[in-house]
Formats: C-alpha cells, sequence, structure tokens
C-alpha cells in the first residue's frame, strides 16, 4: 500500500522535474501492484489520475486505457457500493474523481453514470 503511493508520488514529482520516462516508469510499477495491493494513504483512483497525467504527458497510448480503467472503477463503486445519500458527493466533490470523470468527457469517452 504505502510502496504504491510513494510511487505515485514519485511519478508526479518526475514529471513535474520533466523527466517524463521515469514518470511513466514509476506510475506503471504503481499500476502493476493493484489489485492485489491498494494505497495507503489514498485511493486506487489517485493512483490512476497520477498515472493518466504521466502517462499523457509523455503520448504514450496506454493513458486511455488506464482512464477507461478508472472510469469504469467509479462507475462501478458508484452505482454498487456507494450508499445512495453519497453517490452525488463520490462523483462531483471528490476532486480526484471529479477530474477523471471530466479528463474522459474531454476526451470524449462516456462518463454518464
Amino acid at each position: 500500500g504505502v510502496r504504491m503511493t510513494a510511487l505515485a508520488w514519485a511519478a508526479r514529482h518526475a514529471l513535474a522535474c520533466g523527466r517524463e520516462a521515469e514518470a511513466v516508469a514509476h506510475a506503471l510499477e504503481a499500476l502493476a501492484l493493484w489489485p492485489e495491493h491498494a494505497p495507503d494513504p489514498g485511493s486506487i483512483a489517485e493512483v490512476w489520475l497520477a498515472a493518466v497525467d504521466c502517462l499523457d504527458a509523455a503520448g504514450d497510448a496506454r493513458a486511455e486505457g488506464v482512464l477507461r480503467t478508472a472510469v469504469d472503477w467509479i462507475a462501478a463503486a458508484h452505482r454498487d457500493r456507494v450508499p445512495e445519500p453519497f453517490r452525488e458527493s463520490f462523483l462531483h466533490r471528490n476532486g480526484v474523481h471529479r477530474a477523471l470523470m471530466a479528463r474522459a468527457a474531454r476526451g470524449g469517452g462516456t462518463t454518464h453514470i
């Protein structure tokens, strides 16, 4: 868990420093730990967002697949695991979920939940 979070943070840091290849390597290593491990602290959505940002910045086509996985997970969690009183917040007040959904919408992906 902690390793996954650290790798996502390392990916973001490498990207901020202009080291895209390193950012992608860290992001992919973090993603490879899922679903056997979950980030700690944080959520898998934060790892997915970091990975999408890094892959996209590097022009890596895998960004689209990671984004689709994230949006599908958000939709399934919203539908199957989030109690009704919290569904609106889950989609629209959670900044990471909101960012992933907006990113998918800009890319032409279906985000209707």
